[in-house]
Formats: structure tokens, sequence, C-alpha cells
């Protein structure tokens, strides 16, 4: 249920961010905050992903450290694309960035180790996402299960990999193909 309210809250432009205490500090700094270029991708990410505000920025500094290195990008679940596309315009010209999701929501998984049940995340499709992009050069949509969706792509460096599959396999093969492909 608290899943629910804060991906409901989020869709309609709320972050959901823990009330600080007396045994917590409020943070002194809040960049995500008042970040001109962050806050101009994040805008167009509300409702397109499950990322709140803090999580996207540290992926969008991930995303422009990375850009420094050699190596292509990949995002390992899509959902809707809303980290996609900020991924898609903090990667550098000339490299891609894969994508990799079924595109069709969660299949059926175990479980005893999988938070998710079968359908969840149903609500977007490739096409959907396809079009968030749009004609954006430099990526590559790979619908499917993973590691399937990976062959081809051994011999293939990678800077920057945002792993956020939801079933415990897929979790456990991303960290086997990717790890020693990063720069």
């Amino acid at each position: 249920m608290k899943r629910f309210v804060q991906r409901t809250l989020r869709s309609l432009g709320y972050d959901v961010v823990p009330y600080a205490t007396f045994r917590k500090q409020p943070d002194p700094a809040r960049p995500w905050e008042d970040d001109p270029e962050f806050l101009a991708l994040y805008e167009k990410t509300i409702g397109l992903t499950l990322l709140d505000r803090r999580r996207l920025y540290i992926l969008f500094q991930c995303a422009r450290n990375s850009a420094r290195l050699p190596g292509h990008f990949a995002e390992c679940g899509v959902y809707r694309g809303g980290s996609a596309w900020v991924l898609s315009r903090l990667k550098p010209a000339g490299r891609t960035l894969y994508l990799f999701d079924t595109f069709a929501g969660m299949p059926a998984n175990d479980r005893t180790k999988d938070i998710h049940q079968e359908h969840d995340f149903s609500d977007t499709t490739l096409d959907d996402v396809r079009d968030l992009l749009g004609a954006q050069p430099g990526v590559s949509f790979r619908a499917g299960f993973f590691p399937d969706t990976a062959r081809g792509l051994e011999d293939t460096a990678f800077s920057l990999v945002h792993v956020d599959f939801d079933i415990y396999r897929s979790m456990a093969d991303a960290c086997v193909f990717f790890y020693p492909r990063l720069v």
C-alpha cells in the first residue's frame, strides 16, 4: 500500500521523502532542489519514473561524471522511460544507451525472492518509451528477458549501468554480465 501511495503521489508531481527527526539532521545541501540543469530534466520525468527526485539526482550526477569515461550507458529496468530519458540527454555523442526491459510489465517470477507480482508495471509499452525518447540518436532498445537481450554485447565496454530490475534472477544476471565490462 505504501508503494502505491508513493507512486501515485510521484505521478502527480510530489516527492515522498522521510521527515527529519531529532535523530537525523536535515541535509545542509539539497542540490536536487535548485540545480537548474537537473530541474529542467526532472520536470519531464514526472509520472514516468518511480525514482524520487533525490535518487534521480544521484543518477543524473553519475551520468554526468560517467560521460567523461569511455564506454556506453545501459539501463536495466526501464518501466515508462523517465530515467532513460535523462540518461539519453546526458550520454556523450557517438555512444549508445542500451535499454533492457520486457516493456510489458513483470513476468512470472519467484515469489520467495521477488517483491512484485506478475503484471505489475504493465502500464507501459515499448512504443510508449520510443515515443518518449523520440528520434534520439544512439538509443538501442533491447526488449525481452535479460541476459538473452544482452547477446552481441559481450565485447562492449560500459561507463554507466543503472540496474533497476525488480526480479532477483535478472539482477544477479545483470551483475554477472556488466561488472567485468565496466571501465
